[in-house]
């Protein structure tokens, strides 16, 4: 049942690991319709999808949702010097996403990643959401684009906006502009969360506010 899955989605991460489950190449079961059979990157580059418009969009600062659940909050950040400091162990994720393991290859490209991210002034913590949201977010959102935009029309967007709504920028309490991933949702729809972090409270909309 999905609410198992849900309960063993963090026991079951490695250090390396960002997401544990993920869409896979589906095996052939008598009796059983498969659902994803092509690698979904060959689907969009060939136009084997459902031609539709599409809107499609991202935030201006998607990896802050990370400090949620990753492995450095934002109070340990007045620490953080260098990309190691922030407990994300690069070379790990990028052997998996890159399906490889020539070590001196990864390693050569963590450093450069390192480079450019943290080597060009400002604040660590903000070098580090710029590397979560790239990594995990505006790089295969805009391949994604790229890939179907011949075949239907494509609406794109970037939500930038942060306020009252911005759920999981209140939740981490991150200080600095920008939205996070998932932040656009609150100004289109209702969102029912449960029980929230102490202190974290959402205003009430009402219809006029709206009108």
């Amino acid at each position: 049942p999905a609410e198992d899955l849900a309960k063993i989605t963090s026991k079951s991460l490695s250090a390396s690991d960002i997401f544990s489950f993920l869409p896979i190449i589906e095996q052939s079961f008598t009796g059983v319709e498969p659902f994803i059979t092509t690698d979904p990157l060959e689907l969009m580059a060939t136009g084997n999808f459902n031609r539709v418009p599409l809107i499609s969009g991202l935030t201006s600062q998607e990896g802050i949702v990370m400090l949620i659940s990753g492995q450095t909050k934002i109070e340990d950040f007045s620490k953080v010097k260098s990309l190691s400091d922030t407990g994300l162990n690069l070379k790990g994720a990028l052997k998996s996403s890159l399906n490889s393991n020539d070590d001196n290859a990864i390693s050569l490209l963590a450093e450069k990643i390192e480079n450019f991210y943290f080597n060009r002034g400002g604040k660590a913590i903000e070098s580090y959401i710029d590397l979560m949201s790239d990594l995990l977010f505006t790089v295969e959102v805009i391949k994604s684009i790229n890939l179907q935009k011949k075949y239907h029309p494509i609406y794109c967007y970037m939500f930038t906006y942060s306020g009252g709504l911005n759920l999981f920028k209140l939740i981490t309490s991150y200080p600095y502009t920008g939205a996070s991933h998932g932040d656009d949702l609150g100004y289109l729809f209702k969102q029912n969360m449960g029980k929230l972090p102490e202190g974290v409270k959402l205003p009430e909309i009402t219809q006029s506010d709206l009108e």
